[in-house]
């Protein structure tokens, strides 16, 4: 006797049922706002509270592994990840971050076949913001600093604003022909991220920052070197592997507070990171080398507010990682193979920093001439700003 799955099928005059197999797999059925609606913040800085949706199924349980897309539909702002995948409660979150333009802001969160929900949020400026003025920058722009410029401390600058919906390696190159200049990097609200002075120190006096930022908006200032100078600048971005190849620190003569970095034969910079970026590398033997072994490294800059906790991942399948955190007045953090040296060789550095400064972050491995491909994440949390490292009042290193 064959069995038969059970089917019910009715037609009628006008009226077609069609036939449903009740015992097939749910599917996605149901998006539906959780947490982070209606909130505000302050341009260029994130929502307090992540973006959260529940979806659930037709069998009205929680659905699971159902990829929720993010995408601003209106005003600027980045959603930090764009796509998440639910979990087995049926929750998917993102962050966002405002970009630099004051006004409502949506998010339509999104699972294929199913309606989707649309968040709202407002960017406002809710702090003294020091320089009003913020100007949307492209990838090159002509400018003048003279004394109607904002004046921080004596120095005049311009405020240029950008948002980056990705994770992005860039160079950004500042000259003049009449003045030595000087250009900061801050995070949209205004938080300190990483600056440059001349980029061959004491040889080419146009600035050259290299940086790896994640999405996000962000500011750039640029300026002279000396307080009260104007003159005619240029100033464009453009875009950089995300590599710290060869050995441009020189961490045996970097001064804390005051990080004169030491440049070989070409007009270049070191790399400053930010917490929130990933990417891969690879260790050769061209890179940094100590007076033991080899031990070789990739190094790049950091800054740190104090209190700041910084999380940093050297993983690697070729050699055994080890990761190294070093700033001022001697302080020192090292990680060799994370909390289980059984399972794994790869670094894992969680601290939590004293002092708000530049840091240097070494990449490195523990074997003696080890090289090979790794991969670098870093994360954390900021600390309390400082009044060098805040609202665009920036330590200026001098010479």
């Amino acid at each position: 006797m064959t069995t038969r799955a059970a089917f019910v099928c009715a037609a009628a005059v006008g009226i077609v049922l069609a036939c449903s197999d009740a015992s097939g797999p749910a599917a996605p059925k149901h998006l539906v706002i959780a947490a982070g609606d209606s909130q505000s913040a302050s341009i260029g800085a994130s929502l307090s509270l992540p973006l959260k949706v529940s979806l659930t199924g037709t069998d009205n349980q929680p659905f699971p592994g159902a990829v929720v897309t993010w995408t601003v539909t209106q005003g600027v702002a980045t959603a930090q990840p764009p796509a998440s995948v639910t979990d087995s409660a049926g929750d998917a979150t993102t962050t966002l971050a405002l970009g630099l333009q004051t006004g409502p802001v949506q998010v339509t969160a999104s699972v294929a076949g199913v309606v989707p929900v649309v968040f709202t949020a407002t960017a406002v400026v809710v702090y003294n913001f020091p320089c009003p003025s913020i100007t949307p920058i492209g990838f090159g722009v002509s400018g003048s600093l003279d004394a109607t410029d904002c004046n921080i401390n004596g120095y005049y600058l311009d405020v240029l604003g950008f948002t980056l919906p990705s994770q992005r390696s860039l160079s950004i190159r500042l000259t003049s022909s009449s003045t030595d200049t000087w250009v900061g990097l801050y995070t949209g609200d205004g938080a300190f991220l990483a600056m440059n002075d001349d980029s061959l120190l004491g040889v080419v006096r146009s600035s050259m920052l290299n940086v790896i930022l994640p999405g996000g908006s962000y500011l750039l200032t640029p300026s002279a070197f000396g307080p009260g100078v104007t003159g005619d600048y240029a100033l464009s971005l453009y875009d950089r592997p995300a590599l710290l190849e060869g050995c441009v620190l020189d961490s045996t003569n970097l001064v804390f507070m005051n990080p004169a970095l030491h440049y070989t034969n070409s007009d270049r910079s070191a790399v400053w990171l930010t917490r929130g970026v990933s990417f891969p590398e690879t260790i050769t033997t061209s890179d940094c080398a100590d007076s033991t072994g080899p031990h070789y490294s990739d190094r790049a800059l950091i800054w740190l507010d104090s209190g700041a906790v910084v999380t940093v991942r050297e993983a690697s399948t070729d050699f055994d990682a080890f990761v190294t955190l070093l700033g001022p007045n001697n302080f020192r953090a090292t990680n060799d193979d994370s909390a289980n040296s059984a399972a794994t060789k790869n670094a894992y550095l969680v601290v939590q920093v004293p002092a708000s400064a530049a840091y240097l972050l070494q990449f490195g491995t523990r074997d003696t001439a080890a090289t090979g491909a790794y991969t670098v994440a870093i994360g954390g949390v900021p600390g309390t700003l400082t009044a060098a490292g805040a609202g665009l009042g920036p330590p200026r290193f001098h010479r």
